[in-house]
């Protein structure tokens, strides 16, 4: 017997519940952020190498780590896509600049990352994410904070925190980073490796170390929000203004800095209960075009992985209403009662049909098992004189109906 195959390692397959749960998600996040005037976007599964390399960094951990890269056949360096921030950028680049500013999009797609595997951690997950590009406004930073919010509290998730923070930019951010560099410098005995190591390659990092007694060191090292530029200073309190306004409740945490490269003044977390790293991160990203090859463009979103929301709380969708199981019994029967399903579905009815079953008993059995709301029945003698019943799951009620008016039946309840 041949070995049976497994998903690779950090993957895994959605059906049954899982899958409708995480639609769910899905459809809720469409339903907030969709009057919100944000469409779909969606872009290839792989890039060119050098848009995650040239966006996130050479020495950040996607890039140098965990990003699966590959050679095609042309001897193209090709990257499985790790973040969907760069390539969205990319295709606004490419033909989205000439949409009506700013443009606002949403996506959920898979993303590849080799890393360890743990809770809320795969290395293939998906995002839930939203881009506004075309606007340096705080509003519009407040606008996808608030909204993002709204999803999470139609999600229910459990003890729902915001941290917020502002990361300076181009103008601000150097100096302080000398000043970050100085203190790492006189604390070096006290730290570990790790940060060590991000002090060479991308200083900010370091105020994201997770060790506790790095924490306790680093929570004296001076504060990115007391060395803003003016512009910076402003943009942030505008924000923070914004989130007042709708009720946002936040925590200030200067230590708060984002991953990759192109961030710029604004960035953020969502945290709760039941999962000890963060459900969602975000942040705006002003430099990243110039870093692509395109003009000055500003931008702001976030990601949100689906698995580690569904690892903190499992909304449940709506049961389906009225669907009806076609319990066909008789042989001959088969070919127009399947006609007259197709009917009823294209008559708004959510139908399906109990193949590989000639008993009753145990169509009966399915139909329960499935939750549907009327079983219809068609033997040998409800054929012969062009009938079926149709029955009542809740309340075992039945009911002939010829089969000539069995469609408009159906469509208009029991």
């Amino acid at each position: 017997m041949s070995e049976r195959f497994q998903p690779p390692r950090g993957t895994r397959d959605w059906f049954g519940e899982d899958a409708a749960v995480r639609r769910h998600v899905i459809d809720l996040a469409r339903s907030v952020f969709e009057p919100a005037g944000y469409g779909e976007v969606v872009t290839p599964g792989f890039e060119d190498t050098e848009l995650f390399a040239r966006s996130s960094g050479e020495t950040s951990d996607v890039v140098s780590k965990e990003m699966y890269t590959f050679e095609d056949r042309s001897g193209r360096s090709l990257t499985l896509r790790p973040e969907s921030t760069a390539p969205v950028m990319r295709a606004y680049l490419n033909g989205m600049s000439r949409l009506p500013q700013p443009v606002k999009v949403w996506y959920c797609q898979s993303h590849f990352r080799y890393n360890a595997v743990q809770r809320g951690r795969a290395r293939e997950h998906y995002q839930f994410g939203v881009e506004v590009v075309g606007s340096p406004d705080a509003a519009v930073d407040a606008e996808v904070i608030a909204l993002q919010h709204r999803w999470y509290r139609l999600c229910g998730v459990p003890e729902l925190r915001l941290e917020l923070n502002s990361i300076g930019d181009a103008t601000c951010r150097p100096a302080y980073v000398a000043l970050l560099e100085e203190f790492i410098d006189a604390h070096i005995d006290q730290l570990d490796d790790e940060c060590l190591e991000r002090r060479k390659t991308n200083p900010l990092r370091v105020l994201d170390c997770k060790n506790p007694s790095c924490q306790a060191v680093l929570a004296a090292a001076p504060r990115i929000t007391d060395h803003l530029c003016d512009d910076c200073a402003a943009h942030f309190a505008e924000v923070r203004r914004h989130l007042d306004a709708r009720g946002v409740d936040y925590e200030l945490v200067p230590t708060l800095v984002r991953g990759l490269d192109y961030y710029t003044r604004t960035a953020w977390e969502w945290s709760a209960a039941g999962l000890a790293t963060s459900i969602s991160g975000g942040g705006r990203y002003d430099g990243l075009a110039e870093q692509i090859g395109g003009p000055p463009t500003p931008g702001v979103g976030f990601g949100a992985g689906l698995e580690r929301l569904l690892e903190v709380v499992r909304p449940q969708p709506p049961a389906p209403g009225g669907s009806v199981l076609f319990a066909v019994i008789a042989e001959q029967a088969r070919p127009r009662m399947f006609a007259l399903m197709d009917e009823a579905r294209a008559a708004g009815v959510t139908a399906d049909a109990a193949y590989g079953s000639r008993r009753l008993k145990r169509m009966l059995e399915l139909a329960s098992k499935r939750g549907d709301a009327r079983v219809v029945i068609v033997g040998d003698d409800e054929w012969e004189h062009e009938q079926a019943t149709v029955r009542d799951m809740t309340s075992g009620e039945q009911r002939s109906v010829a089969l000539d008016e069995l469609v408009k039946e159906l469509a208009g309840g029991f």
